[in-house]
């Protein structure tokens, strides 16, 4: 891993929402832009301002995969960004409809309304939150 702008706790945070509350989104991640298609599982295992990186299960063995985000990351709010981005790209090159349900108050059929992939485990997300007072990412708006 490189240097990182991000402290161990913001990195063990970010890791472990993904892997409690996204691990289909991170399969998904890890195909499409990991290399590894025919990965079967897979789990964040860091960041920093360059990656994002996974442990990915391939023919029964771990391997260990590094996906650059798209610029350079320097802010927490930007993680959530990126992952998302990844997620859709993710979904549009594999051709998988992306799972969710709509952001507040938008319908996914309207023009330009996305669901945000958080949103398909938010009632776990919310409450698992609620319980430990912590929030994986700094965007406003993303889980009450």
């Amino acid at each position: 891993m490189s240097a990182t702008p991000f402290s161990p706790d913001v990195v063990a945070a970010v890791t472990q929402h993904m892997n409690d509350d996204h691990p289909d989104d991170t399969l998904l991640i890890v195909r499409a832009f990991g290399g590894y298609p025919e990965a079967t599982a897979a789990r964040m295992t860091g960041l920093d301002g360059t990656a994002g990186e996974y442990s990915a299960t391939v023919d029964g063995r771990e391997v260990a995969v590094r996906i650059p985000w798209s610029q350079p990351l320097t802010e927490r709010a930007q993680i959530r960004t990126e992952v998302v981005r990844l997620y859709r790209e993710a979904c549009a090159r594999l051709g998988v409809p992306r799972a969710g349900k709509p952001r507040r108050g938008r319908s996914t059929e309207l023009p330009g309304a996305v669901p945000c992939p958080c949103d398909a485990s938010a009632a776990r997300s919310t409450a698992s939150h609620r319980m430990t007072g912590k929030r994986a990412w700094a965007a406003p708006g993303h889980l009450p």
